[in-house]
């Protein structure tokens, strides 16, 4: 069960022991709460944030300058902008976590990336503990489980996303200029497509936990 607001007082003292508890519902905290349920053991899951169905997204800047998570100023929204020394990040509050905000894009990472450069020699350092190498067997787990499907732009009705053919359209015109590290593709997206109309709340043929 997720623990929320809306839960009544004799739900809540009905669940005085559990188990396991799970602190947030995003990718880590929900697999973990459907395996442990899988093999029958009790969780309650703790999340935040509040419920994000088919339409309650931000759909203009208006809405959107209010979606941010900041209780002290009234603010329950979805982006939570976390600052660092070094770094920034931007996480999400709601029922479904970082999966609410990442887009359902999935990429491997390139191996270019995994930097492990010599300090000495004035290019800077970065060191990463792991490689891509490494790293793939778990990829090769995660991508079916998420259901990695590149998105079908040669199917109707994805054929007409306006997004999607300008990026297309933006790549063939800096080809034409001469650019020549110019790449497009269809990325992976942990999105099951289903081969019909999309519509809110419509049930996905072959759908599992």
């Amino acid at each position: 069960m997720v623990a929320e607001e809306r839960a009544t007082p004799e739900r809540r003292a009905i669940v005085e022991e559990v188990d396991a508890v799970v602190i947030g519902s995003g990718f880590g905290g929900a697999v973990s709460a459907a395996r442990l349920a899988k093999y029958k053991r009790s969780v309650i899951v703790f999340e935040r944030g509040k419920r994000y169905p088919p339409g309650s997204f931000a759909r203009s800047p208006r809405d959107m300058s209010r979606n941010f998570w900041d209780p002290s100023q009234g603010l329950q929204g979805l982006f939570d902008v976390w600052s660092f020394r070094s770094i920034d990040a931007v996480v999400s509050a709601g029922l479904g976590g970082g999966s609410l905000i990442y887009a359902n894009v999935l990429l491997r990472k390139d191996e270019h990336w995994f930097l492990n450069e010599d300090p000495t020699t004035g290019s800077g350092y970065e060191y990463w503990p792991v490689t891509r190498a490494v790293l793939d067997p778990y990829y090769d787990i995660a991508e079916p489980m998420l259901g990695a499907t590149q998105y079908p732009l040669a199917q109707s009705p994805y054929s007409t996303t306006a997004k999607t053919l300008a990026m297309r359209h933006a790549a063939a015109a800096l080809a034409r200029n001469g650019r020549t590290d110019v790449t497009w593709t269809l990325p992976n997206l942990a999105v099951n497509f289903g081969g019909q109309t999309p519509a809110p709340g419509a049930p996905i043929p072959g759908a599992s936990l």
